[in-house]
């Protein structure tokens, strides 16, 4: 009996003893909790791209800018009238004429301007300019005159006397109402086309119409001289001012 009890506590001690180093080993061992929470961190922070997808590439954006384009203004020119009569084209020529006649001066499908041209005593028969007649669509088909200062001569819209003193103008209103087609103003002020004439009494009669159109007439006694400055018409022009 006493044998058997030495055994039994033997083998009692080494269970103990067993017990103990397994407890021992559990403590030491690392936390399964710890090396969980770390590995969940690494994977929130590390961002993994999938394999065999490439990360997206920005295609870049061609754009193309039109060539400017280009129109050409055409500047306005001058033809001058003076004497018996003598010219200077729009293009610079000077051509001179001494037959009578009533010729074009600008001849346009819109826009027509004539010039009567008669013989005096004071240019020894040669043709002087002696009216101005302005008429056409550009102008709703009114027409206004000019002529000289001697023999009851008079500024006429579509018949009727305007501007007949020194001072005055006249405005022509459009059919509708709303504007005007043409301006006559009847003064003493601009600058000759003939300085000869200076010594005379001045009578400049200034007309401003559509199409950019500006013409000066000069009254003298018994023959006009005349400036028109305008730009080409679109649809092309002919006269003796030229083309």
């Amino acid at each position: 009996v006493t044998q058997k009890r030495k055994t039994y506590y033997g083998l009692l001690a080494c269970l103990l003893v067993l017990l103990v180093m397994a407890v021992a080993i559990c403590l030491a061992a690392p936390s399964p909790t710890t090396t969980l929470k770390a590995a969940i961190t690494m994977t929130t922070t590390v961002r993994v791209l999938p394999i065999g997808i490439p990360p997206p590439q920005t295609t870049p954006v061609l754009t193309t800018t039109p060539a400017p384009t280009t129109t050409t203004v055409a500047l306005p020119k001058t033809c001058l009238f003076w004497g018996d009569p003598h010219l200077v084209t729009f293009d610079g020529a000077r051509p001179s004429f001494y037959g009578d006649g009533e010729y074009w001066i600008v001849k346009n499908p819109r826009v027509s301007i004539q010039g009567r041209f008669r013989g005096t005593k004071y240019t020894y028969g040669l043709a002087a300019t002696q009216k101005i007649a302005i008429g056409g669509a550009f102008i709703e088909g009114h027409v206004i005159e000019v002529e000289p200062m001697e023999d009851g001569g008079k500024i006429l819209v579509d018949g009727v006397e305007v501007c007949s003193h020194l001072g005055s103008s006249k405005k022509i209103p459009t059919k509708d109402g709303q504007g005007f087609v043409a301006t006559i103003t009847h003064d003493d002020i601009g600058e000759l086309v003939d300085k000869a004439a200076s010594q005379f009494a001045r009578h400049m009669v200034h007309i401003y119409l559509p199409e950019g159109i500006h013409m000066t007439i000069f009254r003298w006694t018994n023959y006009l001289d005349l400036k028109i400055t305008m730009a080409p018409l679109p649809e092309g022009q002919d006269g003796s001012c030229g083309n």
